[in-house]
């Protein structure tokens, strides 16, 4: 016969887990994992907010840990709905093993599907194309496309680059031309004044068309540069994590550096744009929910 406690904790955990129902799983006890190979996301907290007048303020309601198993959360990437994926970097599982997209690339395709909404036919300008994106871009829009790299040789897209300079070709594009202009992990690489480059870029895309765009990021650090040439690739690697980069970014002081320039909150977080339950099954781990390297920027052009 169980003994009083073992019956309290059954209940208790009962009780812990019924909240499930506010996240539209099954409001009944969850198993939690027993093998490695089982992936477990454990949710330590989540917020139900009812808004209230609001000179009341909020009502929040903290809801307990709840163990979501892997038959909850299906894995698929939002640019090519592959469902396996494969460590990349240090990181588990990070990589996509169809289209070859990371982290940065299915949060951009998660923003490009519900923040900038693109019509067929819509300009969009793609630096540094990456495949799985490029053949979504080439899909919805390829007479409008113009994939551009530094070093078009490079890539394989199946269809030509065009060579672009960013420190030296700005001029080159028309104000307000584009719909959507991408480039994730491009500004590092940038001998040059990239604060410029960038309001260069927002000036041309349309009124109402978008910047989006990603940078590496040292959490928990600051913005550091070095534009001297004479640093061997050696150097770089050690100040900058990689032998081309020119630069890092810093969380904590993202908003006197990329966000003083076009305006972004350093109070980034992704859940202000989607559901907790959508980032996981886009295989967008917790820990790049907050600003980090991972962080991708939509700015709108006014």
């Amino acid at each position: 016969m169980p003994s009083a406690s073992a019956t309290n904790s059954s209940n208790s955990w009962q009780r812990r887990t019924q909240p499930s129902s506010f996240l539209g799983l099954p409001a009944k006890p969850l198993r939690r994992a027993t093998s490695p190979k089982q992936l477990t996301i454990r949710r330590r907290s989540c917020r139900v907010i009812q808004q209230r007048d609001f000179r009341s303020g909020e009502l929040e309601k903290e809801v307990d840990a709840i163990v979501l198993s892997p038959s909850q959360i299906k894995m698929k990437c939002p640019i090519c709905a592959g469902s396996t994926f494969y460590d990349f970097r240090g990181r588990l599982n990070s990589r996509c093993s169809t289209c070859h997209s990371v982290e940065r690339t299915r949060v951009a395709k998660l923003f490009i599907d519900k923040i900038v909404k693109l019509k067929p036919g819509a300009r969009i300008l793609h630096f540094a194309p990456e495949p799985g994106l490029s053949k979504f871009f080439q899909s919805l829009s390829l007479s409008a496309y113009e994939p551009c790299d530094l070093d078009p040789e490079r890539y394989d897209i199946g269809m030509p680059i065009r060579k672009f300079d960013l420190c030296s070709d700005l001029g080159s594009l028309k104000e307000s031309h584009y719909d959507l202009i991408v480039h994730n992990h491009v500004l590092e690489h940038l001998p040059c004044n990239y604060a410029v480059v960038l309001q260069k870029l927002q000036q041309a895309v349309k009124p109402g068309g978008y910047q989006l765009f990603s940078i590496p990021m040292q959490v928990g650090g600051y913005y550091r540069e070095d534009l001297d040439r004479k640093l061997s690739s050696k150097e770089r690697a050690e100040k900058f994590k990689q032998f081309d980069h020119f630069r890092m970014f810093g969380s904590l002081d993202f908003d006197r550096t990329v966000g003083m320039v076009l305006g972004i909150d350093k109070d980034y977080d992704l859940r202000d744009y989607f559901s907790e339950n959508d980032l996981l099954a886009a295989n967008i781990p917790k820990r790049w929910w907050r600003l980090c390297g991972a962080s991708v920027f939509p700015v709108k052009r006014i």
